[in-house]
């Protein structure tokens, strides 16, 4: 009789967790479905997609508030770029380091041109992709106070792009060529960053919903 009676109370615990579930999910919907405007959601629908500038353009004449949210969402999507160019510039890097050891210590490795093969095919497929975010997040729909910024990003693509290519030539006959370039690359790296620290603070993620920023994985 005792079993009878804890199974029974097993039951009634378990339809009380999943019905209190389906509550807050429910409450949490409607919630969600009263504070947000129907434009709101069509262009947090617009951003899974990957249509920046629709998004935009949906919410440009909208609630300031909800038009501020949909900016920063694009602003921190265009910003996590640049650690995607750094994660693909590292790697470039170092197969130029392999360059540069069989060039320096002659006795222990061999040349190989498989390296250069490699930094070409990481230029050609990962790097050229890199460019593509001009065409889906055009300076005129991030904020007035991020263009500096987002013409730093492509001056920094741009002096990174094709560095390393014929990189062995450039190492024998163009070291001063090369170093004054990798000079100029240190600069806009540091002027980027500090740049985006800066429109960071002013548009911080803290400003996206929370449910948002799980959902859009900023």
């Amino acid at each position: 009789m005792a079993k009878k009676i804890k199974i029974i109370v097993s039951i009634i615990l378990c339809v009380l967790i999943v019905g209190l579930g389906i509550f807050y999910i429910n409450s949490n919907t409607h919630t969600m479905g009263e504070k947000w405007s129907k434009s709101f959601i069509q262009s947090i629908n617009y951003i899974k997609e990957g249509k920046y500038i629709d998004a935009y353009n949906n919410i440009k004449d909208g609630d300031k508030e909800e038009k501020n949210i949909i900016q920063t969402v694009i602003l921190h999507k265009f910003g996590n770029q640049f650690d995607i160019s750094m994660d693909i510039n590292e790697k470039i890097g170092d197969e130029a380091d392999h360059i540069t050891d069989y060039l320096t210590y002659t006795y222990i490795y061999s040349k190989d041109p498989v390296y250069q093969q490699n930094i070409d095919k990481m230029y050609e497929e990962e790097y050229q992709p890199l460019f593509d975010i001009k065409e889906k997040i055009p300076k005129d729909i991030l904020f007035d106070d991020c263009q500096n910024y987002y013409d730093l990003y492509f001056g920094y693509l741009n002096l990174f792009n094709g560095f390393f290519k014929n990189y062995e030539y450039k190492v024998l006959n163009q070291k001063n060529e090369l170093l004054n370039k990798l000079d100029q690359i240190e600069e806009v790296t540091n002027e980027l960053n500090t740049e985006y620290e800066k429109i960071i603070g002013l548009h911080p993620r803290s400003a996206i919903p929370e449910e948002y920023r799980l959902v859009l994985d900023i």
